[in-house]
């Protein structure tokens, strides 16, 4: 799955978040004022999840959806974070996946039993050199044969803020 944490510092008060976390969620049933409201939303190209947090006067926003009309197959993530509190907030946020799996091969089985092991053939490779496109891939199909077949197959990963054109580091 997808996590992200934000490090807020409102009125001088540093506090970590972790919006989504099933530690925040809510007990059906149970009135907890203090846990935050989450939506979902499901349209037929898109999803959104949706958590209001009055406490600390934070929404955030994660909407899933795919690039239209690409000759690739691409799934977006857009995080929008929201100051809904009456104080000003400092924000640092760190948002991704916690794990990416390559393509190629015969993985199912691998991925499952010798998942470490297989963390051996995985590799990132630069296409800049600003580090702001990481090109995630197998260096060689792992099999038990005599033969080696190169993996050329892979997942780019981007990461970028509205408003600027610049890549960021991943």
């Amino acid at each position: 799955g997808v996590r992200g944490g934000h490090k807020t510092k409102e009125d001088g008060v540093s506090f970590l978040m972790e919006p989504f976390s099933p530690l925040n969620s809510k007990v059906e049933g149970v009135d907890d004022e203090s846990k935050p409201d989450r939506t979902m939303f499901v349209g037929t190209n898109e999803m959104e999840i949706l958590e209001v947090d009055d406490v600390h006067g934070v929404t955030t926003k994660v909407n899933y959806f795919v690039m239209p009309e690409e000759d690739f197959a691409a799934l977006v993530r857009r995080t929008t974070i929201t100051n809904t509190g009456d104080d000003d907030l400092t924000l640092s946020a760190l948002d991704g996946l916690a794990k990416v799996e390559p393509t190629g091969g015969r993985l199912q089985w691998g991925l499952k039993n010798i998942g470490r092991t297989l963390e051996g053939w995985m590799g990132v490779y630069h296409a800049n050199d600003d580090l702001g496109l990481p090109f995630y891939r197998m260096s060689t199909e792992p099999s038990d044969t005599a033969s080696v077949k190169i993996e050329k197959a892979g997942h780019y990963c981007i990461s970028f803020m509205d408003g600027s054109d610049d890549l960021l580091p991943i």
